[in-house]
């Protein structure tokens, strides 16, 4: 049956599901570049509000990262060191992969009525086949997804394969560290609050990512070169130009997947700043550059946001 075959090709991106994200926000980029060498250590960009004698670093994550990369180094493990919590998106624990399989599933399959094949032009359907037959799902299973969740299952698993590691990525390994060190450990959104800003989408909005990201699959390797390399430089203007800027073309994507959540995270986020308390949130950097970036709102709001890395 077609949800036996969705638990074993998808069983890796479940486990990992804080990666999806970034996944969207890629595939909305620019074309890529030449392919760049990317670099063994990373200074990623991070930012400190202070309140009395407490300090909250914000460090932007990237979420699928080389195993081999050095980046909890210097300034960003004195800040996670001298941090009593450690706040992310979404805290992945047992329970929390299980909830968020659950709902991927719940919202994977296109309503009665639909198929994959009259939403996407022949071109797009048939590229879609392709690159799903050896995943071993056939065209009946396939044309029964919603776009948005084929999308994350071929870059999920273009990812694994190019040796990107969702357990590499900054806000896992943080959370893992975290849990040694006895750290208290938030979330500033649920996994239905998360999966909900991804899948509730206009079916056309979904089709048109969903033929984007089958467009950019050839040049997958370049797209993650291109964007790890700007994170890891701490290029936040770049990322603010090209992912956040392009993800602009598609609006009820770009307010759900950062307009919005940003929104809801500012006032819990304004909370910890108040709670005397030395706090790491760590987010997308996505969340943290562009007019609409929660350090953007927090300013608004009167706080002295300062970049120390």
């Amino acid at each position: 049956m077609i949800f036996t075959a969705l638990q074993r090709i998808g069983a890796a991106a479940h486990k990992k599901a804080a990666a999806f994200f970034v996944i969207f926000l890629l595939f909305a980029g620019p074309l890529a570049q030449a392919k760049t060498i990317l670099p063994e250590t990373a200074t990623p960009a991070m930012w400190m509000v202070e309140k009395g004698e407490a300090k909250v670093y914000f460090l932007g994550s990237f979420h699928v990262l080389p195993k081999t990369m050095a980046w909890n180094q210097g300034d960003v493990q004195k800040a996670f060191a001298d941090s009593d919590v450690y706040v992310m998106e979404t805290v992945m624990d047992a329970k929390g992969q299980g909830e968020i399989a659950m709902l991927m599933m719940k919202n994977s399959m296109l309503p009665p009525g639909y198929s994959l094949k009259t939403l996407l032009d022949d071109d797009h359907y048939q590229k879609a086949l392709k690159l799903t037959a050896p995943l071993g799902l056939s065209e009946a299973q396939v044309t029964r997804l919603q776009p948005w969740y084929l999308a994350i299952m071929l870059s999920a698993q273009t990812i694994i394969a190019n040796g990107l590691d969702p357990s590499s990525g900054v806000d896992h390994t943080l959370q893992g560290l975290a849990e040694q060190g006895g750290k208290e450990i938030a979330g500033l959104e649920t996994t239905k609050e998360q999966i909900e800003a991804l899948a509730h989408h206009p079916l056309e909005v979904q089709s048109a990512m969903l033929s984007d990201t089958l467009d950019k699959m050839d040049q997958f390797d370049d797209y993650m070169h291109d964007y790890i390399s700007a994170w890891a430089s701490g290029d936040a203007k770049q990322i603010e130009e090209t992912m956040v800027e392009e993800m602009k073309s598609y609006p009820s994507m770009y307010e759900a997947l950062l307009v919005n959540r940003n929104k809801k995270w500012a006032p819990k986020i304004a909370e910890l700043i108040e709670s005397g308390k030395n706090v790491m949130i760590v987010v997308g950097l996505a969340h943290l550059v562009g007019d609409d970036s929660v350090l953007n709102i927090l300013k608004e709001k009167g706080y002295r946001i300062e970049r120390v890395q």
